[in-house]
């Protein structure tokens, strides 16, 4: 909500950066800083332009972003969304393991994905992964990402606590849970 009465040129350099990012959202968030930022320009009475630099031009967040298309940005991002079974159609829960040790992470996250597989079957949620966070290590410790996409977010958050309580998977390390969180 910034103005700034005399800017009348905004210029985006590698817009599309955030899209290579492995998070669900990185189209939405590509799109939403896009339009955000162009919405700086030709605030005042001189008009705007916006120049946006980028290798994927034909990404529909780019080029929705810079004809101000919210509503056709919507329809593709959420056809995407419905087909990977991605947030409003399910909820998302991100268990995350740390350790010191690059193998024990890698180890624990895969025996922890396989005993969370077994445990959830029957339960209107999957487990995806594990894989490697997006920063893969943070303060010396190696960090390993388990997604569970749901349907039912609090019968599963409570089968997992449960689950989470028996494993002794984790327990070579450092685990946390993150029901609906804001990056993947």
């Amino acid at each position: 909500g910034h103005d700034f009465p005399q800017v009348t040129l905004v210029g985006v350099i590698s817009a599309d950066v955030s899209l290579n990012l492995p998070d669900f959202r990185s189209s939405e968030r590509t799109f939403d800083l896009l339009t955000q930022v162009g919405g700086r320009a030709g605030r005042g009475k001189d008009p705007g332009e916006v120049v946006i630099q980028t290798y994927t031009p034909n990404h529909y967040a780019i080029s929705e972003a810079g004809r101000h298309d919210y509503e056709a940005f919507y329809k593709r991002e959420v056809v995407f969304r419905e087909e990977l079974d991605l947030p409003p159609f399910s909820n998302i829960i991100k268990i995350t393991l740390r350790s010191s040790k690059e193998s024990v992470a890698k180890e624990s996250a895969e025996e922890l994905s396989k005993y969370l597989k077994n445990g959830l079957k029957g339960e209107k949620a999957s487990v995806v992964g594990p894989a490697p966070g997006i920063i893969p290590k943070l303060k010396n410790r190696y960090i390993w990402n388990i997604i569970v996409k749901t349907k039912t977010p609090l019968e599963t958050a409570n089968k997992l606590k449960s689950l989470l309580a028996e494993s002794h998977r984790a327990k070579k390390g450092f685990i946390s849970v993150d029901v609906d969180p804001i990056s993947m």
